[in-house]
């Protein structure tokens, strides 16, 4: 009988590009590579990456996973095989699993990791290490101290600190940091991380820092000072005792995002800005001098839109960032207006302010909500789509909404006649191009296709 073939793949590929492609999967996933030869199975053995996930186990037992993770690290040990981070999912809080969290961490450690994300942190644990470059602690009661000089990135995501102290003691003891995130974290006496003046030390290596439901109080004042090289600011919905305002100063700064469910007065004394990112529930009142290469991308949700004012107070913020190219989406999540906004409510505004990018996202025709904004600005690219639905995924109802408000036969009626627009065309995205192509009125609208209008004013 003549002997079966292998259904193996032999593969030339070097084990540092399997690795790298092991990497960018999940554990199952990676695990399942195995199957296509020996090479990817040598290298699934060999990977530096090591992830140790309690969850995988049945019923996750304790007793199972443990007996994993020491014989995976021992097979290290003994292979002389190096670890570059160690990724550490667990549940429960018994003396045997702090035990076996210290365990896998330190020989970790003693392999060259560099990369630590825990998901269980031992409670009275002192990280001790000259060698790490990133932290990440989530889900978790820190009451011991982390003293990693090295230290360029740490992240604590719902971590509890046993005192207010504990975060500058950390922080004052990785004074290399580059990236920090702070999200959801608190105190033990269940009050958020805050961070003010005397909170955080000086950090001149920082790059970037996100903040996450965290107390920022005045200490946002002060960026310049404390961090002379920062870059790219993240807030997202951040508090204070009476917090009514944010005001950054800072030279360095280039990016800053600001996610927040209430409207507050923002001043900004940024001059490199180079990208500005709002999303909330309410327009802001903003303070800032937008340069012509800059950009910014506004996202506000609304319930409902009622009155002409709303567009009027979006409009002064527009204003703001006329100089920078900028991205609008708006999203409307109530109950669909009862008339189409009338556009004599808008004679007195100045000229309308361009902007480059138009999103609108509502469960119903929403081209009242389009005069309206035609009344504030003029948009080069518009699209409109179901809530809950991607753009590149416009079904035929939104599709023939805007056609018929931009160029349906009722057109005149509710745009041209209205405003300056001289031109509208229907554009695809071509993938196999790489580029947006006209498409013409007579041809059929492409399924599932990335789809846009382009107005020309």
């Amino acid at each position: 009988m003549e002997k079966r073939k292998s259904n193996r793949i032999e593969t030339p590929l070097p084990e540092s590009m399997i690795h790298l492609i092991q990497s960018f999967l999940s554990a199952k996933e990676a695990a399942q590579t195995t199957l296509l030869c020996k090479s990817w199975y040598d290298a699934w053995l060999t990977r530096p990456a090591l992830a140790f996930n309690q969850r995988n186990f049945k019923n996750q037992a304790l007793e199972e996973f443990s007996k994993f993770a020491v014989k995976t690290m021992r097979r290290y040990q003994d292979s002389n095989l190096k670890i570059e981070s160690l990724r550490l999912k667990m549940q429960g809080c018994t003396s045997s699993s702090e035990r076996l969290a210290r365990n896998l961490i330190m020989d970790a450690m003693k392999m060259g990791a560099t990369d630590l994300k825990l998901e269980f942190f031992p409670t009275a644990y002192t990280l001790r290490s000259e060698t790490l470059l990133r932290l990440s602690v989530s889900g978790c009661e820190i009451y011991g101290h982390v003293i990693c000089p090295m230290l360029k990135a740490l992240s604590l995501d719902r971590v509890l600190l046993k005192s207010e102290d504990m975060l500058a003691d950390i922080i004052s003891c990785c004074n290399l940091i580059e990236e920090l995130s702070l999200s959801h974290s608190y105190i033990c006496t269940n009050r958020c991380i805050g961070l003010s003046g005397k909170d955080v030390p000086e950090l001149h290596k920082l790059k970037r820092l996100h903040l996450e439901a965290v107390r920022v109080d005045t200490f946002l004042f002060d960026l310049e000072t404390r961090f002379p090289c920062l870059n790219d600011l993240s807030l997202v919905s951040c508090h204070g005792y009476g917090l009514q305002a944010i005001r950054v100063t800072s030279f360095s700064l280039q990016s800053i995002s600001i996610v927040q469910a209430v409207a507050l007065e923002l001043e900004f004394e940024v001059p490199n800005l180079v990208v500005f990112s709002y999303s909330g529930l309410g327009i802001p009142s903003i303070s800032i001098e937008a340069r012509d290469e800059s950009e910014s991308h506004i996202s506000i949700e609304r319930h409902h839109i009622e009155t002409s004012s709303w567009y009027l107070d979006l409009k002064k913020l527009l204003a703001q960032l006329n100089q920078s190219r900028i991205n609008l989406t708006i999203s409307i999540v109530g109950s669909q207006p009862r008339g189409i906004a009338d556009v004599d409510d808008f004679q007195a505004v100045a000229k309308p302010v361009s902007v480059e990018k138009l999103r609108l996202e509502a469960n119903y025709d929403a081209r009242c909500i389009l005069i309206g904004l035609f009344g504030i600005c003029r948009p080069k690219f518009v699209t409109h789509c179901w809530l809950g639905r991607s753009w590149w995924k416009l079904d035929d109802q939104s599709i023939r909404n805007l056609c018929e408000s931009l160029i349906g036969p009722n057109c005149e009626q509710y745009v041209f006649g209205q405003f300056d627009l001289k031109e509208v065309n229907m554009e695809v995205y071509d993938d196999d191009a790489a580029e947006w192509r006209p498409l013409l009125l007579q041809d059929e609208i492409p399924n599932q296709r990335k789809s846009r209008f382009h107005l020309k004013w």
